[in-house]
């Protein structure tokens, strides 16, 4: 379905649980760089904070990670834009842009996008009758062109690329978050572009483990599938120097519709990157820790699908895309 300025805005009341608010983008550029940025505000009770996720990672090279809090974030009331310093992000119905300045980061980004905005049925994901307890969805940017240049530790590079937006909102008690959800977002192709979209979580028990999951397939600007009836399989758990736990190196991937059948297989190739509050600690420390605190751990995978798209007259595409994925736990 299409977006009001409302899903635009997500301007949901605060219901008294946790509350997660974000805008999200992801970008594979033609050198085979893998941009990430992550805009978030949260709030619990009389507390809050928002902050800012900046990771730029390519093949066999180091990880550039940025993460800082956002002392002073203003959003403006009647349309999608964010301010904080000399940094802003705004977005329309045709994509969005970015200006930011940060230390040892800063980049001056255009998304052209390709296809329209759309959500899954109304947005929301409701868990509870009383529907204080929901998660919501506004993919912004389905499919989208991305250029201009960005700067990192005083290096300016262009930027050309294909990229993938997401708003969204999640409003539910602390100790109830979703115990596991996996995604990747992966483009490419052989003259025109391709974007495959897949995302999969499962509530906590207490909601049912109430299953929610995407797929998204577009070609250019022509969408070939949008469904949540697919199956997904995440596989090959295993446990990497650094991470707390094991997590998942392949997702096996089918779906139908409308006469076409997508399968493959999405491989990470490496972690480049772990969100963890408790990475930061002492050994010692940290294994206390982990036996009392209940924490979100966000493994940043890099990969790529390689799989076979069949059409209705029998005709097949051998699709080999790149991009990263996200495997994120509680424990």
């Amino acid at each position: 379905m299409s977006l009001s300025d409302e899903d635009l805005l997500l301007g949901d009341p605060y219901t008294g649980h946790f509350r997660s608010r974000f805008w999200y983008f992801t970008a594979a550029l033609v050198d085979g760089t893998a941009l990430t940025l992550s805009l978030f505000q949260w709030r619990y009770g009389p507390i809050g904070e928002a902050g800012l996720l900046v990771l730029s990672t390519e093949p066999g090279a180091e990880t550039f990670a940025l993460e800082t809090k956002l002392e002073e974030l203003e959003a403006a009331p009647d349309r999608l834009r964010y301010s904080f310093g000399e940094s802003v992000l705004e977005g329309d119905r045709e994509g969005a842009r970015l200006r930011l300045r940060l230390p040892d980061f800063s980049c001056d980004l255009e998304l052209r996008n390709l296809l329209n905005p759309w959500k899954p049925g109304d947005g929301f994901t409701r868990l509870n009758r009383r529907g204080d307890v929901y998660t919501r969805l506004s993919v912004t940017s389905p499919f989208a062109e991305v250029s201009g240049s960005m700067t990192i530790r005083g290096q300016w590079r262009p930027v050309l690329g294909w990229g993938y937006a997401d708003r969204g909102v999640v409003s539910m008690p602390m100790s109830r978050i979703n115990p596991e959800q996996s995604t990747f977002r992966v483009f490419g192709g052989q003259g025109e572009p391709w974007m495959l979209s897949v995302s999969e979580s499962a509530a906590h028990r207490a909601y049912g483990s109430q299953r929610s999951a995407t797929l998204l397939l577009a070609r250019s600007g022509e969408w070939l599938m949008a469904t949540s009836e697919h199956e997904f399989q995440a596989e090959e758990y295993r446990k990497e120097e650094g991470a707390p736990f094991p997590f998942p190196h392949r997702f096996r991937l089918r779906a139908r519709q409308d006469g076409r059948t997508l399968e493959g297989v999405f491989t990470v190739s490496r972690l480049y990157y772990l969100n963890d509050i408790l990475k930061r600690l002492p050994p010692a420390f940290r294994a206390i820790a982990e036996a009392l605190i209940r924490r979100p751990v966000i493994y940043r995978l890099e990969g790529g699908f390689s799989g076979i798209l069949e059409e209705a007259d029998g005709s097949q595409v051998i699709l080999q895309l790149g991009g990263q994925g996200e495997y994120q736990i509680m424990r």
